[in-house]
């Protein structure tokens, strides 16, 4: 596996069907700014009922339990009655993003529901939970409908891929973080999948140095393996040994230990992590990376278009789009 030329991608709004490791990466996903564990804590207390919250819009008065008919899709975790009714309110209002002419609380209804609604769905309780207001939710709910419709250029020369990139049937590009679980258990899953219908995956270095002490370190040293050809070697190395970079101290030589056992040159690996070359090649990713406004790992593009996880196999089951 090497590189390729530069590729344009571009992404835009679609629904998937289900792969078959199951992952929701509205939840399942490893984030800059909070810990590994999915669950989301909130940020900032809910108004109490009748007063007006942050941007001024009074909170709604506190409903009858019974008579919030939240959809059995959603998981609304410990949401009380108050950030329920501002949910509902949220999704009865909104109108379904798989684009049939309903709401989106009609579409969260219906079991067969597309796998972007499911991913809002998510994404809205999780903004509930954090405290925003009824206005606010809605907000950053088509703020995300139009970073998922966005364009973006991702290069991949000089880039690591799986695949044969002459005559794929897609192009896969993966923002990962080393450290972080969800991409570990993502990680054979999409070269399985890549393999199984002609695809090409690119691999995009997404240290979330905030979180994971060892991701920025860890990130070099498979750029300085991919100089000496075993990318994918210290690739599977350093995963297999994710749960002692959680444990090691920074200042551990651990990561430089895993390349001892890939077997690279350690002269050349200890002269390349040094080459500023080597991090201005990490800064390009993390450049595409902030660009695309990501902010979590795995995230996954599909011919351009940003799909959850879980829809990976659809995608790549679906014609190439002209």
């Amino acid at each position: 596996m090497g590189s390729s030329d530069t590729l344009p991608i571009l992404r835009h709004a679609a629904a998937y069907g289900v792969v078959l490791v199951g992952m929701m990466l509205s939840q399942c996903t490893c984030q800059n700014n909070r810990v590994d564990d999915p669950a989301i804590s909130p940020t900032a207390p809910a108004p109490s009922p009748g007063a007006p919250a942050a941007d001024g819009v009074r909170a709604a008065a506190a409903p009858s339990e019974a008579a919030i008919a939240l959809p059995s899709t959603l998981d609304t975790g410990d949401l009380d009655g108050d950030e329920k009714q501002v949910l509902f309110e949220v999704l009865s209002e909104q109108y379904d993003p798989c684009g049939k002419p309903k709401s989106f609380l009609e579409s969260l209804k219906d079991p067969k529901t597309c796998d972007v609604a499911r991913t809002l769905g998510a994404m809205a309780v999780q903004k509930v939970a954090q405290g925003l207001s009824k206005r606010q939710v809605a907000r950053a709910l088509l703020e995300e409908q139009a970073r998922r419709a966005s364009r973006v250029t991702f290069r991949v020369d000089d880039t690591p891929y799986w695949g044969d990139p002459e005559g794929a049937s897609h192009v896969v590009v993966e923002f990962f973080d080393f450290e972080c679980p969800h991409c570990k258990i993502a990680s054979h899953p999409a070269r399985e999948l890549t393999a199984k219908y002609g695809a090409v995956l690119y691999p995009k270095l997404f240290p979330l140095t905030r979180i994971h002490k060892h991701a920025q370190t860890s990130a070099l040293a498979a750029l300085a393996a991919f100089r000496q050809g075993k990318f994918w070697e210290a690739y599977q190395a350093i995963f297999d040994h994710q749960e002692e970079l959680h444990v090691a101290p920074a200042e551990s030589d651990i990561v430089r230990r895993i390349m001892v056992e890939v077997g690279l040159d350690m002269a050349q690996y200890d002269r390349d992590i040094l080459d500023p070359k080597l991090a201005a090649r990490l800064a390009r990713d993390l450049d595409e990376a902030d660009k695309a406004q990501l902010d979590g790992t795995p995230t996954f593009f599909v011919d351009g278009t940003m799909v959850d996880y879980e829809a990976l196999e659809s995608a790549l089951k679906a014609p190439k789009a002209q």
